[in-house]
């Protein structure tokens, strides 16, 4: 992929085994994984839709590290952040994101290398899997039984963000995460 390509681009760099594993154990520390909603209004009818999509995440103050993950892939953004800082001793923040088929296939390619978040990336793997199911309709024709699944797994892939049991139980009996057919015991 060419540098400055969009981040939609479904390409990425096969990297080494062991800059997979790097990755993996950096971006099971510092990384989030969302399935996150975006709402489109179409202007002529005002018609309100919203989609979901997969996206990585990491923020770190070492802008090398996160350099360093978006050469791994040769995929993602790799930006400051906002450029606030909360407190005035506070460092400036950066942020690598990769989204949509990219994501999937840096998720799937990091799985086996996962401890922390292997349960979240589990669940948003078969999110994505069972999405690419789904016949293709205009944004008018879109089934809301598709948004109710979209927005469960989403708030599954969110709870396990949260500490406590309660929020890894109720994550592990999640229907996306049964059909995975991975079995974990707590």
């Amino acid at each position: 992929m060419k540098p400055g390509s969009s981040a939609h681009n479904r390409t990425i760099r096969k990297p080494s085994d062991v800059e997979i594993a790097w990755f993996a154990g950096f971006f099971d520390g510092e990384g989030s994984i969302f399935i996150s909603p975006r709402k489109r209004v179409t202007i002529l009818s005002q018609h309100v839709t919203t989609t979901y999509h997969l996206r990585l995440s990491i923020a770190n103050t070492d802008p090398a590290a996160l350099a360093k993950c978006k050469d791994i892939w040769d995929a993602g953004h790799f930006m400051q952040h906002d450029g606030k800082t909360k407190k005035p001793n506070h460092r400036l923040s950066w942020v690598w994101r990769a989204e949509t088929v990219q994501a999937a296939k840096i998720l799937y390619a990091v799985l086996p290398y996962l401890v922390t978040k292997r349960l979240q990336a589990e669940i948003a793997l078969s999110w994505w899997d069972e999405r690419a199911k789904r016949p293709a309709v205009g944004r008018k024709m879109r089934d809301l039984a598709w948004d109710e699944i979209d927005e469960t797994a989403r708030l599954a892939v969110s709870k396990m963000k949260h500490r406590g049991v309660d929020n890894f139980k109720e994550a592990l009996l999640h229907p996306l995460y049964s059909a995975s057919g991975v079995k974990v015991t707590p």
